[in-house]
């Protein structure tokens, strides 16, 4: 899936923050388990991109 075949902010925002978040979790795992590190992050950075995304939706 790529970024463009989104429909709304919302998707958007969460597709890139849970690109964002899943890399970022993978490095903050260090040398425990980046596997694990990639979800939590993946997840959280969905949320939050979600978040962002539904909020910028609303402002045009």
């Amino acid at each position: 899936m790529t970024l463009s075949s989104c429909q709304t902010q919302t998707k958007r925002g969460a597709t890139r923050g849970a690109l964002g978040g899943a890399a970022i979790g993978a490095i903050a795992a260090g040398d425990g388990d980046r596997a694990e590190g990639a979800l939590i992050g993946g997840a959280i950075g969905a949320a939050a991109g979600a978040a962002v995304g539904s909020r910028n939706a609303r402002r045009y």
